[in-house]
């Protein structure tokens, strides 16, 4: 399926169209959460950087951290959903947060939010079996303006332009 947020248009197509052939668009490779809880079934993508803007003027970066970065996709969320995990580390403040950039893939693609509608918030999610999982940016709308999101569930690639 692809939303795309230029056009506000939502398609459903049992054959993706490819992006080869000179596409500058580059597929990420999708995470699979079943193994960190049962049913975990979201659309979700590696993370390789986060750029934290802070509201004081201070920018913070989050990389090579203990846990990988997972982006959960989340097309029913305004904000931005952070996993309680975050909390581990000691200078990570949501509530000083006015701005997040996510580095996808190998820095192929950032995704930045919309001051206007960012509203970050940390908390506790119910999905996993044990405290072993991935530290979570549940990312919503406020990242995909002026973006076509195409997630090819038959091989596993997640397409942002």
């Amino acid at each position: 399926f692809s939303i795309d947020w230029r056009t506000q248009k939502l398609s459903f197509n049992t054959r993706m169209q490819t992006y080869s052939w000179g596409s500058t668009v580059e597929p990420l490779a999708a995470v699979n959460l079943c193994q960190f809880g049962g049913n975990l079934h979201h659309y979700a993508v590696k993370c390789s950087k986060m750029t934290v803007f802070e509201l004081g003027g201070e920018t913070k970066t989050f990389s090579h951290l203990s846990r990988d970065i997972v982006v959960v996709i989340d097309t029913g969320l305004t904000g931005c959903v952070f996993s309680d995990s975050w909390k581990e580390i000691s200078f990570f403040n949501p509530m000083l947060i006015s701005g997040v950039n996510l580095h996808l893939g190998n820095d192929s693609v950032t995704l930045q939010s919309d001051t206007k509608h960012f509203s970050p918030v940390c908390f506790e999610l119910p999905w996993f079996n044990d405290n072993n999982h991935p530290h979570i940016v549940a990312a919503g709308a406020t990242f995909f303006q002026n973006r076509r999101l195409t997630i090819d569930l038959r091989f596993e690639q997640v397409y942002i332009e």
